[in-house]
């Protein structure tokens, strides 16, 4: 089985998806904050031009308050010799988006789940604070994740469904492993 410090130097070491949720779960709860675009926002005191963070989730930022680079869910999945700035603002399954991913995990052959997980993780980062991370990522890679192959159980059409269900798992905490993902959930909620 792969470590995470594998998967960190290198994603081509990434061959299924919950290696890959994984690998974005490891990140984002080691980066406790959301990825976010900058903007301009004119300060009337010093009638200089101040940046912000906007609102909007972005795969590169940064965070103003503490100069810290920042990567959204699918942003751990793109080596930064293959960013292009001009993704920022599409869907994580845009073909442009999707070819920085596939370009930075060769070894993973993706399928139409693969891509339902990279939507499922990006509506994580943008839906939930950071505090909810870890316990979410947890139950999702207990609940949505074959122990069998590694991959993701449902398509994008049944996202919306489970939804509702992972919240509520979410919500009980003996659902979760506290040292997730470095310790895959095995026995969650036992």
């Amino acid at each position: 089985m792969e470590t995470l410090e594998q998967l960190e130097r290198d994603l081509s070491a990434i061959t299924n998806d919950g290696q890959a949720l994984r690998h974005i779960a490891k990140n984002l709860i080691k980066q406790n904050m959301k990825s976010k675009l900058l903007a301009y926002e004119f300060d009337e005191e010093t009638g200089d031009d101040i940046v912000i963070n906007d609102d909007d989730c972005a795969y590169r930022g940064m965070d103003v308050k503490t100069q810290t680079d920042t990567k959204c869910a699918i942003g751990w999945l793109i080596m930064d010799n293959l960013y292009d700035p001009d993704i920022e603002g599409k869907t994580a399954i845009d073909d442009d988006v999707l070819d920085a991913v596939n370009d930075s995990t060769p070894n993973w052959n993706k399928t139409d789940k693969s891509m339902a997980m990279l939507s499922f993780a990006q509506r994580i980062h943008d839906g939930y604070e950071p505090k909810d991370w870890q316990k979410v990522f947890a139950v999702t890679d207990y609940k949505l994740i074959s122990p069998v192959d590694g991959s993701f159980r449902l398509d994008k059409d049944s996202i919306d469904i489970v939804v509702e269900d992972l919240i509520k798992a979410y919500k009980i905490s003996s659902s979760y492993n506290i040292d997730y993902p470095n310790n895959k959930q095995e026995k969650a909620g036992k």
